[in-house]
């Protein structure tokens, strides 16, 4: 994309990302000058159009054939040559859009899933849409502040889908971009592509140091608005029944303006209406526990009803299994980054009510650090004496205003509909396996066991200790290791359900058929990250919900 990754986070946060989708509409801007300086010249229409579809054919080669640039460039060949064959003025631009998207379907099925496509298509379509509106409409208002303030409104719930946070300033800032664009950039930039056609050399040199002040002008500005924490809204991906009923509000106020009958009274009432359902999208009605889908490792989350209320259990984290040679490293995305944080996010989240980590392992707790520099943590749960651990030490450091909860077998408390009980460990946690945290959880009716990493061993000593412990629902412990979930836990108590956390064709060999089979032989229901994908479990007083994103499966269970 020739943008940094430093560059790309800042234009997501500012809600901006989509500027990129349709980055390829300064094509016909372009095409449409190439148009008039030709027929001033006197070059017949004939061959401006061969001029231009040479020009747009040659650019495409240029910018690499992107979606953005493809769908701009056919869209510019159909208009084109459609001129001749079709009587008035050709196809129009809705034409053009709706044979590009079915020829690209047609070339490559797989596109309907890819975002830059939904993105691309889907604004460019809404933009089309804006323009032929604004012009019958608002025709007072410029079309280059209502069209992008217009598509800001409209493809909100589409860009929550992906990007799952609203930052108000992209609304302005949208506005102001494409001013920018239209009324300076894109004259520096075809006053530019003459320049080097005709090798005006000392010009080239002049527009070259303009365009990097105005860049670097940009760029400061949108440094400063990144840092302005409060126009950033997470709201997360909205069900269906809201996004049809913010379209509902947005139609009725068009047809409003469009018969004259919009006033002061109902505009303030569709803006509240919009504020109010902006404000419900974040906001969780029920009970629910969700396995993240964090390949080898663990990551729970725990949604209690309200705004972020939640607590995550585990981070998760990429590990290294195997010493490499230093040419042969790879620079490896932020797992927390690019999984965890989005996870997070989709729910609605800015910020975490609890973070309880298991034990000091790569795979419990990498994440922990990219969480934190994106979502506000309230307290901290881990086991007493994993405080010691480099890790923790930088986290004190770093976010003096996070609360500690420093944990040992006996340990009880309550948080929102929960009851929260320490099994063990029993003594200072050295942030091993063997010092794993297990706990009870008790949502509603039923009751969770949470294992970490913790053996048989551990296991047994917890049964010991514990004789009549009761639990429905098992975490199975070590990502279902042999050595793990064993006889004396599973014969004192067979749960309904057991959760298995692993990646798929992972260094381990996880889960191993002894566990397996096992948790089959107490009846158990078995659901397992590397097959199943991210998995759900819904709380209502009347039963239990299981589903799973990538096998689709649906389990309904009695309370």
């Amino acid at each position: 994309t020739g943008f940094s990754e430093e560059e790309w986070e800042q234009y997501k946060q500012l809600g901006l990302l989509h500027l990129l989708a349709i980055s390829g509409l300064h094509i016909s801007l372009m095409v449409a000058c190439i148009e008039r300086l030709s027929w001033r010249s006197g070059i017949t229409r004939e061959k401006t159009r061969g001029l231009l579809v040479l020009f747009v054919v040659l650019y495409g080669f240029v910018i690499g054939w992107n979606i953005s640039g493809t769908r701009a460039i056919g869209m510019v060949l159909l208009g084109v040559l459609s001129k001749p064959f079709i009587k008035k003025r050709g196809s129009t631009q809705m034409d053009c859009l709706l044979w590009m998207a079915i020829a690209s379907i047609l070339v490559w099925p797989g596109i309907l899933l890819n975002v830059a496509f939904q993105l691309s298509y889907g604004l460019t379509a809404i933009i089309i849409f804006l323009s032929k509106w604004q012009r019958a409409v608002l025709p007072r208002i410029r079309a280059n502040i209502w069209v992008p303030i217009g598509m800001s409104l409209i493809a909100l719930p589409l860009l929550c889908q992906y990007f799952f946070y609203w930052n108000i300033l992209s609304i302005l800032l949208t506005a102001l971009f494409s001013m920018l664009f239209e009324m300076l950039l894109f004259p520096l930039l075809t006053t530019y592509l003459f320049a080097v056609l005709l090798s005006f050399a000392h010009l080239i040199e002049v527009l070259t140091t303009v365009g990097e002040v105005i860049l670097s002008g940009v760029s400061k500005v949108l440094t400063f608005c990144q840092q302005l924490s409060f126009t950033k809204f997470t709201l997360g991906i909205w069900d269906k029944w809201e996004v049809a009923l913010y379209l509902t509000i947005l139609i009725t106020i068009g047809i409003l303006f469009e018969r004259r009958r919009m006033t002061m009274k109902k505009g303030v009432l569709g803006g509240l209406a919009i504020l109010a359902l902006l404000i419900e999208v974040p906001y969780h009605w029920g009970t629910e526990l969700v396995m993240v889908d964090v390949g080898q490792g663990d990551s729970i989350l725990l949604l209690a009803p309200g705004w972020n209320q939640a607590t995550l259990i585990d981070t998760g984290g990429l590990s290294d299994f195997k010493k490499k040679e230093a040419w042969r490293h790879r620079k490896k995305k932020d797992q927390g980054i690019t999984t965890v944080v989005p996870a997070l996010q989709a729910e609605g989240l800015a910020e975490l009510s609890q973070v309880m980590l298991s034990h000091g392992d790569e795979d419990h707790v990498g994440n922990l650090k990219a969480i934190a520099k994106h979502l506000t943590i309230r307290q901290l749960i881990i086991g007493k004496g994993m405080e010691t651990i480099p890790l923790m030490q930088e986290m004190k450091k770093k976010y003096p205003k996070i609360q500690w909860r420093l944990v040992l077998a006996g340990d009880e408390w309550k948080w929102n509909e929960t009851t929260w009980k320490v099994l063990w460990p029993k003594d200072l946690s050295h942030a091993e396996n063997e010092d794993s945290i297990l706990a009870l959880v008790t949502v509603m009716k039923q009751t969770i066991l949470l294992t970490g990493d913790a053996s048989e061993k551990v296991e047994e000593a917890v049964v010991h200790s514990h004789p009549n412990l009761q639990f429905s629902i098992l975490k199975a412990g070590h990502h279902g290791s042999r050595t793990s979930s064993g006889e004396a836990l599973l014969k004192l108590v067979q749960p309904r359900l057991a959760f298995i956390s692993c990646g798929k064709h992972n260094h381990y060999g996880h889960p191993s058929p002894e566990t397996l089979a096992r948790l089959k032989a107490t009846g158990a229901i078995i659901f397992r990250t590397d097959q199943d994908g991210q998995i759900r479990l819904r709380f209502t007083r009347e039963k239990l919900e299981v589903t799973t994103r990538l096998t689709k499966r649906k389990k309904e269970l009695k309370q």
